[in-house]
């Protein structure tokens, strides 16, 4: 292929248009979004339409890879890969009337750099669709996300968009701290004699909801329990009224359970030294590579945020607090702030991850700003036996 124009346009010519539907399918589009209000009524509707009856299965024939199965065949069988699956998707919108744009690209936990100036692949190996009329992105392989998400394997990412006129380098939208966001409530009362409780609610969104929305749709619910307890590192005693509430509109997630914990910290004498956040704490941290070559690359930010209060039991005090404090650099914020009440302590954390990358040089810096980091959030709180 001489250009990026080229290859878009031989893209193209392996995708199907709205003549190629069946006449079923044709029908049952025009009947589902004939009450839409709007266009993106009509997206979401066509979208969600294929989300219920069509299912992943990866199928790599036709001409090397990238030609997709016939719409009818994917109509006809309920599967496909996610070329047939995205072709499938562009044959229901054009009935419609809504023009989509397969867009391919490399999916995965890396990112690739594509030159503009020169027509390769990059190593693409996955197909979603532009829906250009509402800015919308479609990731037709999935069964769970909302519509106009496409996941944070997706996120960011220069696509080649497949048009008959040719092809056209776009960049997916990425996911900023405004979008992978988790607000974690945990409500301890503690017990000195063992069985201390924690109540749990947590607002998440974008990256960290995914794997929740994945095992509420997966696992059944004694298997969903057990996922839970292994996810939370604690010593458990019981796990109670576990929810985990996908949003079916927007990428995001609600969690919410009672644990009984049969031991919280630990004890030297009269000191009972518990952790600043049993939850959500930054523990894992870049590692040291003094001898570091290559740049480094951290496209998603986050915002993560906890609150958490300790409900002092008679008998004891504080002897030792973390002080309120805070730290600023290119690479993020955090701050802490810790308040003493009647028989409680209340704590408050914000940490704010900005997209970044850089040289070996800024790798180091941004390494250290982590460690920090960690450090501060495993800081312990001392209670005193009077």
């Amino acid at each position: 292929m001489d250009s990026w124009e080229t290859f878009g346009r031989f893209i193209a010519g392996l995708y199907q248009g709205p003549a190629a539907a069946p006449p079923a399918l044709t029908e049952e589009i025009r009947a589902l979004t004939a009450t839409a209000a709007d266009r993106k009524e009509q997206i979401r509707r066509i979208y969600r339409y294929v989300q219920e009856r069509m299912r992943y299965v990866s199928v790599q024939l036709g001409i090397g890879g990238w030609q997709p199965f016939p719409s009818a065949y994917v109509y006809d069988n309920h599967f496909g890969d996610c070329k047939a699956l995205s072709n499938f998707v562009k044959v229901a919108l054009g009935i419609a009337g809504i023009q989509a744009i397969p867009a391919i690209i490399s999916n995965g936990d890396q990112s690739r750099a594509i030159d503009p100036t020169f027509a390769h692949d990059p190593g693409f190996n996955h197909v979603v669709i532009y829906v250009p009329e509402e800015d919308y992105w479609l990731e037709c392989t999935s069964n769970l996300y909302p519509p106009n998400y496409l996941g944070s394997s997706n996120a960011g990412r220069t696509v080649l968009l497949a048009t008959e006129k040719g092809g056209e380098l776009k960049t997916t939208p990425a996911l900023g701290p405004e979008d992978n966001w988790q607000e974690w409530t945990q409500a301890v009362t503690l017990n000195p004699e063992g069985n201390s409780t924690v109540q749990v609610r947590a607002q998440l969104a974008g990256e960290p909801h995914e794997t929740y929305r994945l095992a509420a749709h997966l696992l059944p619910g004694k298997e969903l329990d057990k996922w839970m307890q292994d996810e939370l590192k604690l010593p458990l005693l019981a796990l109670d009224s576990l929810q985990i509430e996908p949003n079916r509109d927007l990428p995001q997630a609600t969690l919410r359970f009672n644990a009984q914990l049969s031991r919280l910290g630990s004890r030297s004498g009269p000191r009972w030294f518990l952790p600043l956040f049993p939850l959500n704490a930054v523990s894992e941290v870049p590692a040291k590579q003094e001898d570091r070559k290559q740049p480094f690359s951290n496209p998603l930010g986050f915002v993560s945020t906890n609150r958490i209060t300790y409900q002092i039991p008679p008998g004891y005090r504080p002897e030792s607090l973390p002080k309120t404090d805070s730290l600023q650099s290119r690479f993020g914020s955090y701050q802490l702030e810790v308040r003493q009440g009647n028989a409680e302590i209340q704590i408050l954390r914000r940490l704010e991850r900005s997209p970044s990358g850089g040289s070996p040089e800024d790798y180091h810096a941004f390494a250290a700003f982590m460690r920090e980091v960690a450090k501060k959030d495993q800081a312990k709180i001392v209670l005193l036996k009077e």
